[in-house]
């Protein structure tokens, strides 16, 4: 009996990924090793390959589960920038990471997008040197050296600061090198995955043939729940239905499978939420990442499970610029195209979620209007200009307070003619600065630049459909 990792194969294009797993690999399975005839003839990686091998137990967890084997099933991934879709698309199916990279050329743009993918999936990290054959060998330790120093600095300001470094040659023509201590390490960094079976069953597939006298086979992972031979599934972007005849895992039959779910937070229908218009870090007083939450509009329906893993990227970015979406390692780097990341928490499938959904979600702007002090008319009460248009009906925003540039606090009372003027009541009298500032520039042309500002701030939600005014 053994358990599985998967462990997903991630790098820059031309890194030796394929390599690495096909000389890892005990086990070809489905798409592996480029035996698509068009990624043999362009000579790269087009589609997720999958591949197996297995050693003992590491020896840090033979007392805490009873399996013979670590079974790591390889998820090798295109690095091509055209297929960094196919590379998110795989990548919540992974529970490790091998970041490849070609140590002649360092972290290149899909390294650092590889980077992303690992955070926003929070999996574990194993960095690995490849290409190490190229070097002359007298110069390889220093080379090693001075690469490894350079990795560990661009990945100081990640949660991957700590992660394992082991260089490596495999080259197929030549003697493999390091190969022992990358296995060790994959040994070392195994842990046991969550794999609880529980809730509905939910199979990522990546491939589907047909086989004659077996019908329709179906090979992917499963995200969630269980399913035995017998079981009725449904696919559902086709609307079918259809029994299980029969289940194998890297060519051994079996009578089920099963795998774990994920945890995500809840969203509160009864917070406020601000809006606002671009992401920038926000931290709280220890220092802790502000929460934002999205509101995803799709224009056709999208399949998709409770707390399913959201990443949104924008794809058609010129990977030849230098712009980058997040500066996750080095800001003046090449692009990174991937733009945030969270979970689904609420979904409606109501063609008009406009009315039925979207007015329960209480996100709100913070508008400001800001008028003058025109004149006194008593202790209290002033005045104000400039706040409002003369067509602006203003029943909404009787009685919301305002506040003057010298702190004092009133309440709109009512309109004053109809040129937008309004008559505000304050809490207290004004101090004697505000009434030598309004006398002077009502009497004095050159402090006509000289003013009492008045602020209203005010609350709109979005989605009421009444467009009501909060404070």
């Amino acid at each position: 009996m053994a358990l599985n990792l998967n462990v997903g194969i991630l790098g820059h294009v031309d890194s030796g990924k394929t390599t690495l797993a096909k000389t890892l690999s005990e086990i070809a399975s489905t798409a592996a090793f480029d035996k698509d005839p068009q990624s043999q003839s362009r000579g790269i990686t087009l589609d997720l390959g999958f591949s197996s091998f297995s050693i003992s137990t590491p020896s840090h967890l033979c007392n805490k589960v009873m399996v013979d084997k670590f079974q790591y099933t390889l998820v090798d991934c295109p690095g091509h920038a055209s297929l960094i879709k196919t590379v998110i698309g795989g990548s919540h199916i992974i529970d490790m990471i091998l970041l490849v990279i070609d140590i002649t050329k360092g972290i290149q743009t899909q390294t650092a997008e590889c980077l992303v993918i690992g955070e926003i999936t929070q999996k574990p990290i194993i960095v690995v040197l490849n290409k190490i054959d190229l070097i002359t060998p007298d110069k390889q330790d220093n080379v090693i050296e001075k690469v490894t120093k350079k990795v560990r600095a661009s990945l100081k300001g990640t949660v991957f600061k700590d992660s394992p470094i082991v260089a490596v040659s495999v080259n197929p023509n030549g003697e493999h090198q390091g190969l022992t201590s990358l296995i060790n390490q994959i040994s070392e960094s195994s842990f046991i995955p969550d794999r609880q079976s529980t809730g509905p069953f939910l199979f990522a597939v990546d491939h589907c043939f047909g086989i004659k006298g077996q019908g329709t086979i179906l090979t992917g992972t499963v995200l969630n729940g269980r399913v035995a031979i017998n079981d009725v599934i449904e696919i559902p972007v086709m609307a079918l239905e259809r029994k299980v005849k029969s289940i194998q895992v890297f060519r051994k039959p079996v009578k089920c499978i099963s795998q774990g779910d994920r945890a995500a937070n809840d969203f509160n229908f009864d917070e406020d939420y601000e809006f606002i218009n671009n992401l920038n870090p926000v931290f709280d007083e220890n220092h802790q990442t502000a929460k934002y939450f999205a509101l995803i509009e799709f224009d056709k329906p999208v399949l998709a499970t409770d707390n399913s893993l959201v990443i949104a990227s924008k794809l058609d970015v010129d990977a030849s610029s230098n712009t980058c979406r997040i500066g996750f390692w080095d800001a003046s780097s090449n692009t990174c195209r991937i733009g945030f990341w969270g979970n689904l928490l609420q979904y409606s499938k109501d063609k008009d979620y406009c009315t039925s959904f979207l007015p329960k979600l209480k996100v709100y702007k913070v508008k400001t209007k800001i008028g003058s002090i025109e004149r006194i008319v008593d202790d209290n009460t002033a005045i104000v200009k400039n706040m409002f248009k003369k067509e602006t009906r203003l029943d909404s925003f009787l009685g919301l307070k305002v506040t003057t540039s010298f702190g004092d606090i009133g309440r709109i009372d009512s309109s004053f003619g109809k040129s937008g003027k309004i008559k505000v009541c304050f809490e207290n009298s004004f101090n004697g600065k505000v009434r030598d500032i309004v006398e002077k520039k009502k009497n004095d042309s050159d402090n006509r630049n000289n003013k009492v500002e008045v602020t209203l701030s005010f609350k709109k939600y979005v989605f009421d459909i009444n467009k009501r005014i909060y404070q």
